[in-house]
């Protein structure tokens, strides 16, 4: 086990100014030959190799996992057991922007869920090689509580249901949507756009879609634009044809059912992210699922993954973060065993790596804004020291000028 091979792992995240690589600090009480089949494991690297020198240890090769060449080197006495230096990674990843920070963010994320240990973003000077200046901005740690697939998840003896849509199934527009739906199905017409249908007034009843619009696996359009939406039902995975969806503006719709990823022909889509939970531009907190259980009003529930029927007792609920047409949903999964979660897909880097349930002790990713004033700070810092040196040189250039017109004064006196 990973946790076994590297006891006592502590990471931290440092933006090297000078080279402008993005770096993962480790601290590990063994020789770094010893942890060589773990680190490779990790990696998912077959060329990983060890070498040493009097004070140096390495590893070099390609990770095959995270598409980055590594480079893990620590100071090392061979005279002693227990190592105090901290190890060091060195990637690809280049420049204080986004991509970098969110792709050295993934893989942090990723050794936290895997070795159980505290992942630390710090942003600070270093002194000598010595991690220990690091301050840190952020601190990631694997919760015991459902953070990774194969852990124990938390569980609430009666979790509170919460109803997804509070649609009114009296109103008018709910008629309305539903004989359109059952035409839409009959005249196999391609595209489904209830706003047309409805008219504004009607539509802005309408809180979710009823069950019904599974039998739509025809069309290839779905416009959903300024809708008052809170949910869609899991039927929507079986529009085998939808290759267009577009819920733009629909800003009470903040999370999307897991069986939308059967949708396979969706290529395009145009969402409000900002409205999404956990999306990268604020970071939207998740709700709880072990304080909460969310019910769909009118469907037999199903397994997400393997389309099992099972009751909401039997369920374990979970969210996750996946690319559906052009843009990443947080999706909703209702799960009947830990093969169905196995069978997962890995979300996109920048977002967390692992199902969850939510919560506000639920430690994201840092958002646009935090990622932008990152890249500030750091090249702030990079510039700082050229504008100390024109600083003296302007002050050199006003002294030598007060000089001039000094002599220049002295002379025309004479």
């Amino acid at each position: 086990m990973l946790d076994a091979e590297l006891p006592h792992i502590r990471i931290i995240l440092w933006y090297m100014k000078k080279d402008c690589r993005w770096k993962i600090w480790l601290f590990i009480q063994t020789e770094l030959k010893a942890s060589l089949p773990a680190i490779s494991s990790f990696f998912q690297s077959e060329d990983l190799t060890y070498d040493y020198e009097n004070v140096w240890e390495w590893i070099t090769g390609y990770s095959s996992r995270f598409k980055t060449h590594i480079n893990l080197s620590r100071r090392h006495d061979s005279g002693n057991v227990l190592y105090k230096e901290p190890a060091v990674i060195i990637t690809d990843f280049s420049q204080p922007a986004s991509g970098a920070l969110e792709a050295t963010e993934e893989i942090a994320l990723a050794m936290t869920a895997a070795f159980g240990c505290p992942v630390y973003f710090g942003w600070a000077t270093m002194n000598a090689d010595d991690s220990h200046t690091l301050e840190p901005l952020r601190c990631f740690q694997r919760l015991a509580e459902g953070c990774k697939i194969m852990n124990e998840n938390r569980s609430c003896p009666l979790p509170r249901p919460i109803s997804a849509g509070e649609q009114d199934r009296n109103a008018e527009g709910w008629e309305k949507l539903s004989e359109y739906a059952q035409q839409v199905a009959a005249e196999q017409t391609e595209e489904f756009i209830p706003l047309d249908a409805l008219g504004p007034v009607l539509f802005a009843q309408i809180k979710t879609l009823p069950a019904s619009v599974g039998a739509l696996r025809h069309i290839t359009k779905v416009q959903l634009y300024g809708s008052s939406l809170k949910y869609l039902p899991p039927q929507i995975g079986n529009w085998a044809s939808l290759q267009y969806f577009d819920s733009y503006t629909s800003y009470d719709l903040h999370w999307f059912p897991y069986e939308i990823t059967r949708c396979t022909a969706l290529k395009d889509s145009r969402i409000s992210t900002r409205a999404l939970y956990g999306n990268y531009k604020n970071r939207m907190p998740f709700p709880d699922l072990c304080a909460h259980i969310i019910r769909y009003e009118e469907s037999d529930l199903a397994c997400s993954i393997c389309r099992k029927k099972i009751s909401y007792e039997q369920t374990n609920q979970l969210w996750i973060s996946l690319k559906i047409g052009t843009d990443v949903l947080p999706l909703l999964v209702n799960a009947c065993s830990d093969k169905c979660l196995e069978a997962l897909p890995a979300p996109p880097i920048g977002y967390l790596p692992w199902p969850h349930k939510g919560g506000k002790q639920l430690v994201q990713p840092l958002n646009e804004e935090e990622i932008f004033l990152l890249e500030m700070e750091a090249q702030a810092e990079q510039v700082q020291p050229s504008l100390r040196q024109t600083e003296r040189s302007t002050s050199r250039t006003a002294k030598v000028s007060q000089l001039i017109r000094l002599v220049r004064k002295i002379w025309d006196k004479k």
